[in-house]
């Protein structure tokens, strides 16, 4: 355990490298405040050795600024291990320990956030929300009936510690590539870019009719907080953590579908948290591995960036009761750069290391959260950050120094700022809000940012009704499970909006029949596996060789062409990022084939089959850009803008089997038995348009005489 007597840490706010403070009287300062707390004597360092739990050092901390500091904090909860695990805890914690509990009791912690790992089956969820909630409450109100009459407390306006606020608990779920909910009992539906090439034909109705399914989901299960919608704009083809999670290319059309995602789910009681501001879509760097830059003018951000956001916000019945931040460099926003304690400091004052240094990213930018979010598009709901646990954060700030920050830069709630996976942790987190609490005491204008902060947020809790929803008896939530009717209408909502965003982007010349021959070549088993499913079901025949890019070999030799009809290729592009999971399907890291080599095969595959005139199929199932060569080398190309397989146990008609609307879809396309209705979100290159056929014109009637 760390001596926290030498560990001693300046205040740290956003500041211009080379701007120099008294380093020294705040050390001075922080020493003396410590002193008099914890009243530290050679004893009390005899203590911190022995490994006594230390949080009983810091008796004189401000309770009430504490409390209201933890109201702030969103934590995650996604793996635990008792005892602590040796490096990385990967078991997932699916039901609350009682160190855990306790640590919440304590801390009062104002938000939780739920990932897949957390979440197995609707009893398990609705146990788990419900015990984090309960862990909450003071003891001597945990009795039977008392959320029935609803949770007495004293209104929110007077800003006073309440007997009780109820816990946001939160998870992303977008639909599409990010749903975290397990997809054998709630839909995860196609995602935004799939909604987006709907929107020509069918407006919002699609945005409307998923994010009400997803809202109805969240409620069942005791989650009130949904990190969704996605509203950047992606205008980088090659964006790897965006892309297809946006709704398109286009700021209007972003907007318009966002804000039907963001009345619906509100409408629900579902409070959102739109994200990133004040873009995400331009960046080639994941901000989970580093920190992206934007480079746009200051003009090009009003226009695109930051269009969707000033609309929702603009428009009373679509503005997001929370907005999450980005942690990405906007220096026409924003040009401060700045270090911290983790940062090579010692070469600040050389003028060529300074240069080289990063600017502030909008999660702790005053001028952006403060100057521009809250001031200039005049949004009055709670900010909250990105995970603070990514490495645009943590490469170059401590978790204490990264909240602070935060804080400072105008954000309301910060997310994941502190790991707890073991007991260990959960302890060690008292000690490190205790810490966090002295450091903001000494601050004035930080105090008020926290009383300013706490106002809102216990003022949208009492908005929402969080603590009534929340505590119903368990018993009760758990006899909602027993209406399953919204699993056939989410299978069918599925089905439709595959259908009507299923994209053409060159045509296919002749459909492909039974008995022919087809080389599949898809991102995983599991994709294999759909396919041939599907295929079965629709030509009613098994003649089918599918490889998987992940982990089977691809020759470059054109024996596997032998006697093929028809080739088809399944790309994923861009692949999964870190934040989607550590493992691939099923297949870990290690057990992968280079991603280049098996491409380079299939493209040398590809190119013999045209030279056979062999039809070759090729399927965006992501991303749906594409390149000059696919342009060239492919008879047809189609975007379904989605991949999921969800491994369904009850469906309509009581069959177990690998539930698939995109590859439903895609089958039915190629074989002439489904129209390709959607219409592409974004825009294709010059170049790729011109290496396209040139689009058939119908001919259009003679006009009538009058």
């Amino acid at each position: 355990m760390k001596n926290y007597i030498t560990i001693v840490k300046r205040k740290v706010t956003p500041r211009v490298v080379n701007e120099r403070s008294s380093i020294a009287q705040r050390y001075l300062n922080i020493c003396i405040v410590l002193l008099i707390a914890c009243s530290f004597t050679l004893e009390a360092s005899a203590l911190v050795n022995a490994q006594i739990p230390l949080q009983s050092q810091f008796k004189n901390v401000d309770t009430e600024l504490r409390a209201k500091i933890a109201q702030k904090l969103f934590i995650d909860l996604r793996y635990y291990c008792s005892p602590k695990a040796q490096g990385y805890c990967l078991e997932p914690l699916l039901e609350l320990p009682d160190e855990i509990a306790s640590m919440l009791a304590k801390s009062k912690v104002g938000g939780v956030i739920l990932f897949s790992e957390n979440l197995s089956s609707p009893e398990q969820i609705i146990r788990l929300t419900h015990d984090l909630q309960v862990a909450l409450m003071p003891a001597h109100k945990k009795v039977p009936g008392l959320a029935q009459q609803g949770v007495k407390q004293r209104e929110p306006q007077t800003f006073k510690q309440p007997l009780y606020i109820p816990l946001y608990i939160g998870i992303d779920q977008e639909g599409g590539r990010v749903s975290r909910l397990p997809q054998s009992y709630f839909m995860g539906f196609a995602g935004n870019m799939a909604i987006g090439a709907t929107a020509k034909a069918h407006k919002n109705k699609y945005s409307i009719a998923t994010s009400l399914a997803m809202a109805k989901h969240l409620n069942l299960l005791g989650i009130n907080v949904n990190f969704a919608p996605v509203i950047d704009v992606n205008n980088n083809p090659s964006n790897p953590i965006i892309n297809v999670r946006a709704y398109g290319q286009f700021p209007n059309l972003v907007s318009d579908l966002g804000g039907a995602s963001i009345l619906t789910m509100q409408e629900q009681n579902i409070s959102v948290a739109a994200k990133h501001f004040p873009g995400h879509g331009d960046t080639f760097l994941d901000s989970h591995v580093g920190l992206p830059r934007v480079n746009h003018s200051r003009e090009m951000i009003n226009s695109i960036d930051l269009l969707p956001f000033r609309k929702v916000i603009g428009n009373s019945n679509t503005r997001p009761d929370m907005i999450m931040t980005a942690h990405i460099q906007y220096p026409a926003l924003d040009s401060t750069r700045f270090v911290g304690d983790k940062a090579a400091t010692e070469n600040a004052d050389n003028a060529q290391a300074t240069a080289e240094l990063p600017v502030l990213p909008a999660t702790l930018s005053r001028k952006i959260l403060t100057g521009i979010l809250r001031q200039e598009l005049a949004y009055s709901g709670l900010i909250i950050t990105d995970a603070l646990n990514m490495k645009s954060i943590t490469q170059y700030l401590t978790p204490i120094e990264a909240v602070i920050q935060s804080f400072s830069a105008g954000a309301d709630i910060t997310l994941m700022p502190y790991q707890i996976s073991s007991p260990q942790d959960a302890i060690g987190f008292l000690d490190w809000l205790n810490e966090l609490t002295i450091f903001i005491a000494q601050d004035n204008e930080l105090k008020g940012l926290v009383d300013a902060s706490y106002r809102r947020i216990l003022t949208h809790k009492a908005k929402r009704n969080i603590a009534k929803r929340s505590l119903l008896p368990l018993a009760d939530k758990l006899a909602l499970l027993e209406d399953t009717s919204y699993k056939t209408s989410d299978y069918n909502l599925a089905l439709s909006l595959s259908q009507a965003s299923f994209t053409q982007i060159k045509g296919l010349t002749t459909p492909l029949v039974a008995q022919q021959r087809l080389l599949v070549f898809m991102p995983d088993k599991l994709r294999c596996q759909a396919f041939k499913q599907y295929w079965q079901e629709q030509v009613d025949t098994s003649d089918v060789n599918c490889l998987s890019i992940l982990s089977e070999a691809i020759p470059s030799n054109s024996e596997l062409l032998a006697d093929i009809d028809a080739v088809i290729v399944g790309d994923a592009f861009p692949a999964l990022g870190f934040h989607e999971s550590v493992d691939y399907e099923g297949i870990q890291a290690s057990g992968r084939i280079d991603n280049e080599l098996q491409l380079c095969a299939i493209n040398a595959l590809v190119a013999q089959a045209k030279f056979q005139d062999i039809p070759r199929i090729l399927v965006k199932l992501r991303s749906p850009y594409i390149s000059v060569n696919d342009a060239q080398s492919y008879s047809a190309i189609f975007a379904s803008y989605d991949y999921q397989v969800a491994q369904v146990s009850s469906t309509p008609n009581n069959n177990e089997y690998l539930f698939s609307p995109a590859f439903a879809s895609l089958v039915k396309v190629i074989t002439g038995k489904q129209t390709p209705l959607g219409t592409l979100p974004v825009t294709l290159s010059t170049e790729a348009i011109k290496a396209l056929p040139a689009p058939k014109t119908k001919s259009e009637p003679a006009p009538q005489e009058e």
